[in-house]
C-alpha cells in the first residue's frame, strides 16, 4: 500500500460496489487480492493483484484468491491506483496482463 489516500481510494470503491452488490445475487468485488491469470502466469510467479476489481456473473462467496481458470471469467473491470513509485509497471506490464486476460477488459489507471 503506498499511501493512506491509496487504502481510503479502494476500500471506497470496494465498498460502494459491495452496497451495489448487494442487491444483485451474483458477483464479487475485491482489491489487492491476487487474480491469477493462467497456469503459465502462475508458473513463471507473473501474477498481478490489482488495486480494484470486479467480477459480474460469478457466484457470491469468499475467495483467498481470483483463479480464472477455476472461476471460468476474468474480472469485467480492473482499476489501478497510480502512484510515482509504481505507474510505470502499472501502465505497461499489469495493464498487458489484464488485456490478455480478458477479450473485452474495463481497465481504467486512475
Amino acid at each position: 500500500m503506498e499511501t493512506q489516500r491509496h487504502k481510503y481510494q479502494m476500500d471506497l470503491l470496494i465498498e460502494t460496489l459491495e452496497l451495489w452488490l448487494g442487491q444483485r445475487e451474483d458477483g464479487f468485488v475485491s482489491g489487492n487480492m491476487f487474480v491469477y491469470y493462467s497456469m503459465a502466469l502462475f508458473r513463471n510467479k507473473d501474477f498481478k493483484g490489482p488495486d480494484f476489481f470486479v467480477v459480474l456473473g460469478v457466484p457470491k462467496g469468499e475467495r483467498r484468491s481470483w483463479v480464472v481458470w477455476e472461476e471460468g471469467k476474468a474480472p469485467d473491470v480492473v482499476i489501478e491506483l497510480l502512484s510515482e513509485s509504481t505507474a510505470q509497471a502499472d501502465k505497461n506490464e499489469k495493464k498487458l496482463i489484464y488485456q490478455a486476460a480478458n477479450a473485452r477488459p474495463r481497465i481504467f489507471l486512475v
